[in-house]
């Protein structure tokens, strides 16, 4: 429990020297399970946090997990003797003069973040018993707590913010092929369990009899998981401030151009109810909705105070802990939805291929936004509009922007999924054309 008073008494008496204090708590608790059998059961919980103080143009920081006011008082003396040592930063900026508190829990649920381990122990249970009922493995990994974040100053800025979490990822394994789905949210939800079971057990009862086909540009219908993971790297290759004003980004000199098909928009909004992210950033700043693509058209990317001054505009509250090399990001990546259900994505193609998830991405040109990465957990191929075989993996290598160029159908529903580097995406499904599968593997 965090002590605010005895934060803010230490802070008053912090006059002379800006001084900053970002503090994180976390109460996790998870259990894994594979081979059908749990194999760990845990629970942590910590607190940790890092003080700054500005002197002019320079700036240091220390961190502890020693929150006493004895600790603070002494991680302030070594942070101010560490800074007699550091450089000037010309870009440095003082603290916000902001006098004011905001504390926001909306996405805290106090049964997710206190679940009994005798709960997880069910759900697990249930995973075992839906997969063991067809003679298959079930291997996965459930997550339940809170986490929270508070950022003051001694300019008598408070800002604290609570989320509960909850995540459920289910592989679900024969002897040839495997299926997969997860949930994640701020509350636990019973009918959302069901469904992730019932989806990676039908996926993988599906992956059985393997084929191959040969590489090369097929028609894909892929699932918001995958969407997901290409979603990623469009926020990591240049939707940041930093990236854009230094040219790295493929949206630097194309702020209204065509550069996607028209059917795709694309958003940063902490406040879309499947995220309910956090309403500030690291600068105390509110973090704004920003339409980064508007109907296939570039229109903006997120910036902290530093990039919007570069950019000749206003921060739009993205900012990570100060100072920091990779500039403003976006937290809440969303893209809209369409008209079509998958079945109709299905139905309308004469031949394609339906990927539940990719794995293992990288890029290979920011620029152009050109990813690799295999596919995993249930690839089937689409003839006449029917799902009629379950195929061995293929590696795509491909340019997200020239993929969100052919999209064809986006589909009618939403889905949270965290990405492959973490964080968490909005995604429908995107019936895309020519998508490039650059070779086969052996499972």
């Amino acid at each position: 429990m965090i002590d605010k008073q005895k934060i803010k008494d230490f802070l008053a008496k912090s006059a002379g020297v800006e001084t900053e204090i970002i503090i994180y708590s976390e109460n996790n608790a998870s259990t894994r399970f594979s081979n059908n059998s749990i194999t760990q059961n845990v629970k942590n919980e910590s607190i940790y946090f890092k003080l700054r103080v500005l002197e002019g143009k320079k700036t240091s920081a220390v961190s502890s997990d020693d929150l006493s006011v004895e600790n603070l008082e002494k991680m302030r003396k070594k942070a101010l003797e560490i800074n007699k040592f550091a450089k000037d930063d010309s870009d440095l900026l003082p603290l916000l003069d902001k006098d004011d508190e905001l504390t926001v829990d909306s996405a805290y649920d106090k049964k997710t973040a206190e679940m009994e381990p005798s709960m997880r122990t069910e759900i697990v249970n249930r995973c075992v018993s839906e997969a063991g009922k067809k003679g298959m493995q079930a291997a996965g990994f459930l997550r339940n707590g809170s986490s929270g974040l508070v950022i003051a100053t001694n300019k008598g800025m408070w800002r604290e913010n609570r989320r509960s979490h909850f995540s459920l990822s289910l592989s679900v394994m024969n002897e040839e092929g495997s299926g997969w789905a997860s949930f994640s949210s701020s509350k636990f939800d019973q009918k959302a369990v069901e469904e992730v079971v019932k989806k990676a057990v039908e996926k993988a009862d599906a992956s059985r009899n393997l084929q191959t086909l040969p590489p090369g540009p097929y028609t894909v219908i892929l699932e918001p998981a995958a969407v997901a993971d290409l979603i990623a790297f469009l926020g990591f290759g240049g939707l940041g401030g930093l990236s854009f004003v230094e040219n790295r980004s493929f949206m630097s000199g194309k702020l209204g151009k065509k550069i996607m098909d028209e059917k795709i928009t694309i958003t940063d909004d902490v406040n879309d109810d499947l995220f309910k992210a956090c309403p500030f950033d690291f600068e105390g700043l509110e973090t704004k909705k920003v339409v980064l693509i508007e109907n296939g058209v570039a229109k903006a990317v997120v910036h902290d105070r530093k990039t919007a001054a570069i950019a000749l505009t206003e921060s739009t509250g993205h900012s990570l802990p100060q100072p920091n090399s990779h500039g403003p990001f976006p937290r809440a990546l969303k893209v809209s939805k369409g008209s079509s259900k998958i079945e109709e994505m299905i139905k309308s193609t004469e031949k394609g291929i339906l990927v539940t998830r990719f794995h293992y991405t990288n890029m290979l040109d920011p620029m152009r936004v050109t990813v690799t990465g295999m596919t995993r957990d249930g690839l089937f191929l689409i003839e006449k509009g029917k799902t009629t075989k379950a195929l061995k993996n293929f590696r795509f290598t491909e340019s997200i922007l020239e993929a969100f160029s052919r999209v064809v159908m986006v589909g009618d529903s939403h889905k949270l999924t965290q990405g492959f580097f973490g964080g968490g995406f909005v995604t429908p499904a995107l019936k895309i054309e020519n998508f490039h599968f650059s070779s086969n593997t052996d499972f």
